[in-house]
């Protein structure tokens, strides 16, 4: 046991350390010159066996490795540590760097050979890669994105990303990259087909070259001495058969022709290299190298050493990355990416969001009025289209967003704002990008702006409340509602009405839908719940042409006239769910949904007449990763009307909050509002406050025991929130577990947290424990000698009831209840009266045959109350038998059938009393004991496993936390058969 907690304590040591450190320094600095085979595996960690981590092997391709016939000899030139999962790997050979898909870290990695440093970029958006080239005359790195359905171009230094739009063909698979003939290759796997495809490089006029059926392609690659395209073809009749593998050829030149160079029925190919005379390939089944002579078709092995699991193989040689090429974009002519195209000119592309400003220059081109703005946290973008054109999707040029979530406009000063989660900030720029500053600190992810007024309000995540800042240089903060509020995502605002509202998804009771949508007014006051009982609400929006509210959940969208209180909910399609925002203009609503590439849109009268759709229409091009946040501005169908506060901040000194007929006055949290000289005076410091709130003697005791209801397999517990002061005057409680009191607890320990938080964000917390244990009567209870025991109703447990019927009643005489104290109590006198035995004389005649008659003449003595009578004790087994006698009548026998009954009587066993008393026989315990054994069985085979494995070396099968495809989800459960 001892030497088990230290390797478990060992092995948490190093997950922690590699997943602190991220990328590690590479184990050895190759040479850059020369012919390397470089792929990435899984490799177990040293510490634990059961955890892998990923790394980048290189092994050099000079006559030892084609000698040694046993072991591949190769180096770890760099760990990415666990916590990672190293796929696709392309190379620059002549730069030194090499570039690898990492799925479980979400990024594209870069390391460099030369000093050993890594880099990571597309971080968060790269979960959808898939297959991965290098261009290694311009640096330019191309990625098959299976979210967007299109391939996506990057600059070397991943500063510029632009998705290369290819029509109406599939793009998902691999892709190999032609600088030479500036062609690119790329394969669309489908339902049960494969298609390679040829483009330019900038993606256009995309030509289908071949059509495979019942077919998958696994790796490609290009011989440039040879100007041919190897693939790896996988025929397979079903998913569930390993099929054939086939390694195939056919030349740049001509395409039509294709060359089958090799066939395997027992293994599967991943990748291939294609080097000079051989082609070097990966094969999963085996975990092995086969070296295939293209001369003398012969295949020798070569076996991985260590517990590794390769995955992506690639050639890093002048072999295959020649340099005798004219090189049009020597230089960079371009600022964001240039294209080599045919006549050795170029094309320069600009990124995601950006325009031409000339052939050379690209810029930013910024909407003024009548505009969808829409954030793309992943890309940590956010993008602007004029309202009637969503394919003029435009990045704001916003100096490092972060991770926005919320937006807002401010249509007099023309700022945005927006709400950034990774550092929980606030912050405002021009619209050109300029100016950019902090507001708020604050975690949000919603905000809304009342510019007439010169107001923020958002959701304070960290408080639970809604609080309200003035948009002036001193920014203070006003918390308007606090209790009450849970989980609010959004809120949207109603300038004609002076009206807030927002979806609270509550307390989120299991299986219960309390959500809710509440407004009240801008000042704060006239809270009223609009509607409740909803199932998580998300989103809100607002139509005011209809004067309606709409709010999404997952699949539905609810709506309710603001006017007359009409409401209903409308079933969005099978095809649109996981809704995260909707916005209303004109007679239109838009839709983001999670993981979304575009936006949808539907009419806002098919919502509210609940027309049918089987699919919605897209706004835009697929450009989102992730769309978390949604506005639309249209400056014509805002309120202007000023408020009383829109001229020298209504004369308030802090904050000037719209009212009915006058301004609003409020100030800043920790001070008070002096009415008669206008002032606001500090009642706290206002700025130092660091004294977290205090619970008292509210706090329950930290143990309470609690015992099971009567008959019941949950306990109730009742508890009323503990109340906590403050200095400052102003705390909020609200407990940390989700269902309200009283508590339905089952057996065993349970937490219960309250915390309290002051307005400056000091906290305090209220935890106790309670148990749930049960009260059982173990000792049987006293049945008397002529009482008939029912089943005790819920064992012996507290509450349960037996119910008791005497000799010669035909109802429930009495009842015995097991009490709290752990006793049987009867309610009333526990005794049945004695029964008065009679004596009678039986003459049965038995007739077999031959027909020869007998007649015994039998004398039993039964109490006369038995007759037909069947009673059962709760130790007593009662069994009734049933035979065919002549009755006696006046001492004479007529020789007519009568039934007698006979009562067979057994005493009570001890197990039968045990059982009665819900203790286990001897059966249970047998069965318990032969669990326990298989149990500790498997452990030592597990261990035994694990033992064989270090110390011996077998290659186990690793299986891959994310499949490259339906094919190789299959290929790895073969691999794991095998």
């Amino acid at each position: 046991m001892t030497i088990v907690r230290i390797w478990i304590v060992v092995s948490l040591v190093a997950l922690a350390t590699s997943q602190n450190t991220g990328f590690s320094p590479a184990v050895s600095t190759p040479n850059v010159d020369g012919d390397w085979l470089v792929w990435t595996a899984g490799r177990y960690t040293p510490f634990t066996p059961l955890l892998t981590e990923s790394v980048i092997n290189n092994a050099s391709l000079d006559s030892t490795f084609f000698s040694d016939v046993t072991e591949v000899r190769s180096n770890v030139i760099h760990r990415g540590g666990i916590g990672t999962q190293y796929w696709s790997i392309a190379t620059n050979h002549r730069r030194g760097l090499y570039y690898f898909l990492d799925l479980l870290s979400n990024n594209i990695g870069v390391y460099d050979v030369t000093n050993g440093t890594s880099s990571r970029h597309m971080e968060g958006t790269s979960w959808s890669a898939d297959g991965m080239a290098v261009d290694w005359l311009t640096g330019n790195a191309y990625i098959i994105n299976t979210h967007l359905g299109v391939l996506v171009v990057a600059n070397e230094g991943f500063t510029h990303i632009r998705n290369l739009h290819t029509a109406l063909v599939g793009v998902s698979g691999k892709i190999v990259v032609d600088p030479i003939h500036r062609q690119l290759y790329w394969t669309f796997q489908g339902d049960g087909f494969v298609k390679i495809y040829k483009s330019n490089l900038l993606g256009e006029s995309p030509s289908e070259l071949h059509h495979f059926n019942n077919s998958s392609i696994h790796d490609v690659t290009i011989d440039f001495v040879e100007n041919r395209l190897y693939f790896i073809d996988r025929h397979h009749p079903s998913n569930f058969e390993l099929g054939t593998t086939l390694v195939r050829y056919f030349n740049l030149d001509y395409y039509e022709d294709v060359t089958t160079m090799l066939t395997t029925h027992n293994g599967l190919y991943g990748s291939v290299v294609s080097y000079r005379d051989t082609l070097i390939l990966h094969d999963r089944i085996h975990r092995s190298l086969r070296i295939f002579n293209k001369t003398s078709s012969a295949v020798t092995s070569r076996r991985f050493g260590g517990f590794t699991s390769p995955r992506g193989l690639v050639l890093s040689s002048v072999y295959n990355q020649p340099d005798n090429v004219h090189k049009p974009c020597r230089g960079n002519p371009c600022s964001d990416i240039c294209i080599p195209i045919n006549n050795n000119r170029y094309h320069c592309l600009c990124d995601n969001g950006r325009i031409a400003l000339s052939n050379t220059e690209c810029g930013y081109d910024v909407i003024d009025d009548n505009f969808i703005i829409t954030l793309d946290g992943p890309q940590r973008k956010i993008y602007q289209a004029p309202i009637d054109d969503g394919a003029r999707f435009r990045e704001i040029p916003a100096p490092t967003p972060g991770t926005p979530t919320a937006v807002g406009f401010d249509r007099y000063t023309r700022k945005l704002y927006w709400a950034d989660v990774q550092t929980n900030s606030i912050f405002r720029m021009n619209m050109d990008g300029s100016g950019k500053e902090r507001v708020v600190q604050a975690k949000t992810y919603s905000i809304e702006i009342d510019d007439v007024s010169k107001t923020l309000y958002y959701v304070d995540e960290t408080l639970d409340a809604i609080v309200v800042t003035s948009l002036e240089e001193n920014a203070r903060k006003h918390t308007l509602a606090v209790n009450g509020i849970y989980d609010v995502h959004k809120m949207t605002m109603s300038l004609s009405r002076r009206k807030i509202y927002w979806s609270d998804k509550g307390q989120q009771r299991r299986g219960v839908g309390t959500g809710r949508i509440e407004h009240m007014d801008l000042a704060g006051g006239g809270r009223e719940v609009l509607v409740d009982n909803i199932n998580s609400p998300h989103s809100l929006a607002i139509s005011e042409p209809d004067n309606t509210l709409f709010w999404s959940s997952h699949v539905t969208i609810g709506w309710r006239n603001l006017n007359n209180g009409n409401q209903g909910q409308y079933k969005l399609p099978n095809s649109v769910n996981s809704i995260i925002d909707i916005s209303c203009y004109s007679h239109h609503m838009f839709i983001a949904r999670l993981n979304e590439p575009s936006l949808k849109t539907i009419l806002i009268s098919d919502v509210i007449n609940n027309v049918t759709h089987d699919n919605l229409n897209v706004f835009g091009k697929s450009l989102f990763y992730k769309v978390t946040g949604l506005m639309l501005f249209v400056n014509k169908s805002l309120n202007r009307e000023p408020t009383d506060c829109s001229v020298n901040n209504g004369g308030c000194p802090h904050i000037c909050l719209p009212g009915n007929s006058r301004p609003h006055c409020v100030c800043a949290d920790h001070y008070d509002i002096i009415a008669a000289n206008n002032t606001c005076v500090m009642r706290h410091n206002a700025t130092g406050d660091t004294t977290p709130p205090d619970f008292g003697s509210t706090c329950p005791s930290k143990y309470i025991l609690v015992y099971l209801d009567e008959c019941s397999n949950t306990g109730t517990f009742n508890i009323s929130t503990p109340q906590a002061t403050d200095d400052s005057g102003s705390v909020v409680v609200k407990p940390m577990q989700t269902n309200l009191s009283p508590y339905r607890l089952t057996l065993g320990f349970h937490r219960f947290s309250y915390k309290a938080q002051d307005l400056s964000g000091n906290t305090a917390y209220c935890q106790f424990y309670v148990t749930v244990t049960e009260q059982r009567c173990y000792r049987p209870p006293h049945i008397p000698s002529h009482g008939s025991p029912s089943h005790p109703l819920c064992g012996s447990q507290y509450g349960s009831v037996i119910n008791v019927t005497c000799a010669g009643s035909n109802q429930t005489s009495f009842q015995i209840r097991c009490a709290f104290t752990g006793r049987w109590v009867a309610t009333r006198d526990a005794e049945c009266p004695p029964v008065i035995p009679t004596t009678t004389t039986t003459t049965t005649t038995t007739e077999q045959p031959p027909p020869i008659q007998t007649t015994t003449t039998q004398t039993t003595t039964t109490p006369t109350t038995l007759t037909n009578t069947q009673t059962t004790n709760i130790a007593t087994t009662a069994q009734t038998t049933t035979q065919t006698t002549p009755p006696t009548m006046a001492g004479t026998n007529n020789g007519s059938p009568t039934t007698t009954t006979q009562l067979t009587t057994n005493q009570p066993t001890q197990d039968s009393a045990k059982q009665a008393r819900g203790i286990p026989g001897p059966e249970k315990f047998k069965d318990g004991f032969i669990v326990l054994i298989v149990l500790v069985i498997v452990v030592i085979i597990i261990v035994a496993l694990l033992l064989v494995r270090r110390y011996m070396k077998v290659s186990w099968p690793l299986r891959e936390a994310k499949f490259r495809s339906s094919d190789e989800s299959v290929m790895l459960a073969n691999e794991d058969m095998l």
